[in-house]
């Protein structure tokens, strides 16, 4: 005859199990419930977009279903959207887009830089539309529905619920289902390049335990709210704000879509992270030369420790001898038999200089095309 898994046995199954699988098992049994909320909740990604939730490899999507009264010819641009999952944003029964949103505690509102300082709000954006809706046709009457879909690499499931609130608060309940009666959360990788103009609910004292996060666009601003048990290890970024804690606290930085190095040029020799990546750097021979000029005199008159690490890739490195010859006459560097170069620093320490074939910097996200590395290590 079986025995029973004991409870501290039990604990140590549910921390190993997929978040999806958790999540499922605790709606249906309350003894896994219990258990449930009490061992820390870990998940290897967590995709935010405006109207669908990642987890592992499970999507939930929300959207509005315009269901119409059978016998009426559908209009092309609805089905499509239908079958899509439904639209994104908030319509009238009009079909007019709106944007409606009530912030209580516990809201993290996702914004870009951009609209840190500038948002359309409800009233302003109905009349927007309202330009253009005064221009169509009459449409048969159809009745909003809310839409979840939930996906994974097996199935696909679909399920229909009567509109009674706000997309974005239906959206934000089923993160608040995820998160709910929780003490910790551990993330691998936070990815909220998507996330621009959305909006999750946490709920207070919750604590999070992330290790990379890729802000894409947004404002580091907008998680000041989240409680970090320790610094995020890995964050990635498509912008040049570098001053927020978040991303100073981070041990590797990545900085990708990024063209002008040399206007930020100083920024970044003084940035603390113990590694920076930049992913991809375009720039002349010349503009390459003064930025790791830059960078090494910066090191220099800081007394950077051992370790410290910037690399970049770059697309075209044929000018990429020439730039390491200049370096070593001006700061008396030592050629090595690699094709690298050694350049004297402070302290007994050097900075090493090379270039790999592929791109290997601390990403979070594929790169789409590899290409070379240039490297600068503090040794």
């Amino acid at each position: 005859m079986s025995r029973p898994f004991s409870y501290q046995s039990f604990k140590a199954i549910v921390q190993y199990m997929d978040p999806n699988e958790r999540l499922k098992v605790s709606q249906c049994c309350p003894e896994f419930h219990r258990i449930d909320k009490i061992v820390p909740f870990k998940i290897n990604v967590l995709k935010i977009e405006s109207n669908k939730t990642i987890m592992n490899q499970c999507s939930y999507q929300m959207g509005i279903y315009r269901k119409y009264p059978e016998g009426v010819e559908i209009p092309m641009n609805h089905e499509i959207e239908n079958i899509r999952g439904g639209t994104h944003v908030d319509i009238d029964e009009n079909d007019v887009a709106y944007s409606h949103r009530e912030m209580v505690k516990g809201d993290i509102w996702f914004q870009d830089f951009a609209e840190t300082d500038f948002f359309i709000d409800g009233p302003r954006l109905d009349v927007f539309w309202s330009h253009f809706s005064n221009e169509r046709k009459p449409l048969p009457k159809f009745r909003r529905m809310i839409q979840l879909t939930v996906s994974n690499q097996k199935e696909k499931q679909v399920r229909l619920f009567e509109y009674s609130r706000h997309l974005y608060t239906h959206a934000n309940r089923l993160l608040s289902l995820i998160f709910r009666g929780r003490k910790e959360v551990h993330i691998k990788l936070l990815d909220l390049e998507g996330a621009h103009n959305s909006m999750i609910h946490v709920i207070p004292g919750l604590k999070f335990r992330i290790k990379g996060i890729n802000l894409g666009y947004l404002n580091p601003k907008s998680l000041d709210s989240l409680v970090l048990t320790e610094p995020v290890e890995v964050v990635q970024t498509n912008h040049s704000n570098f001053f927020h804690p978040l991303i100073q606290n981070a041990m590797k930085l990545v900085i990708s879509g990024w063209r002008d190095v040399n206007e930020e040029g100083t920024s970044i020799a003084r940035l603390p992270n113990q590694w920076i990546h930049i992913s991809p750097i375009y720039v002349s021979r010349e503009s390459l030369l003064e930025f790791i000029t830059l960078i090494i005199r910066e090191w220099r008159l800081a007394g950077r420790r051992l370790g410290t690490q910037l690399s970049a890739g770059v697309p075209v490195t044929s000018e990429i001898p020439q730039v390491l010859r200049r370096l070593g006459e001006e700061f008396n560097g030592e050629f090595l038999p690699d094709r690298s170069i050694k350049i004297p620093l402070c302290h007994s320490t050097n900075v090493h200089i090379s270039v790999s074939k592929s791109e290997s910097g601390p990403r979070l996200t594929k790169a789409h095309v590899l290409i070379p590395t240039l490297e600068m290590k503090i040794i």
